[in-house]
């Protein structure tokens, strides 16, 4: 069985590899051009949506 310290100690370098492993992703994103073309996805996306929702409220203005 595990005293406290040593699955805490477990915890502290799952974490490390966890954070260094993330950071290499981001990382990749970054040089290969991906993470600026998830940004503009995301905000087209963004845009849609707003422009949707003013459409809606307006239908319902003039039901209502």
């Amino acid at each position: 069985m595990l005293l406290a310290s040593q699955r805490l100690g477990l915890r502290c370098c799952f974490d490390e590899r966890l954070r260094d492993r993330t950071v290499t992703k981001i990382t990749d994103l970054k040089k290969t051009g991906e993470h600026g073309m998830l940004k503009f996805i995301g905000g087209t996306a963004g845009i849609i949506f707003i422009i949707g929702l003013i459409v809606v409220i307006g239908i319902f203005k003039l039901l209502f």
